[in-house]
């Protein structure tokens, strides 16, 4: 595991498993699109920096720079497209492995409440590990991570 700074991250469910990669869930987070009226000015694969800010125990995108923050909470991505005033990004951390029995409730907690929280830690430079689900209706607290 990486030591960092542990934020939770809201994040929706794209597609649940892979039988070619093993047991998974790909995530798409809040934060994986930001609004920025010169989304057309960053270039694809080019690195960016969200600041991120707490509310109600759940972290959220403040402001998105292209140089990396001296100071305050960040996260480190890649900008993978823009669409109109929309940016999305990449921070490594949108695939979840886990053992078969796990991902199968994982899968279902995010079909019966349409969202699921992530603890991710960031390094001191931004980049990102997701280290495991919290689970808002309890349905995969009973298997356990390895």
């Amino acid at each position: 595991m990486w030591t960092g700074k542990a934020v939770v991250l809201k994040t929706q469910p794209v597609d649940p498993r892979s039988l070619f990669r093993g047991n998974y869930v790909r995530l798409n987070y809040d934060i994986s699109r930001v609004e920025r009226k010169d989304a057309k000015d960053f270039k694809l694969s080019s690195v960016v920096y969200l600041t991120l800010e707490e509310d109600s125990g759940l972290w959220q995108a403040k402001e998105l720079t292209r140089e990396m923050p001296s100071e305050g909470d960040f996260i480190r991505g890649r900008v993978r497209s823009h669409y109109g005033e929309v940016l999305s990004i990449d921070y490594g951390i949108e695939a979840f492995f886990m053992p078969k029995e796990k991902a199968l409730a994982v899968e279902k907690e995010m079909q019966g409440t349409g969202t699921a929280q992530v603890e991710v830690f960031i390094s001191e430079s931004g980049k990102a590990r997701a280290v495991g689900f919290i689970c808002i209706a309890k349905t995969c607290d009973e298997y356990p991570d390895d």
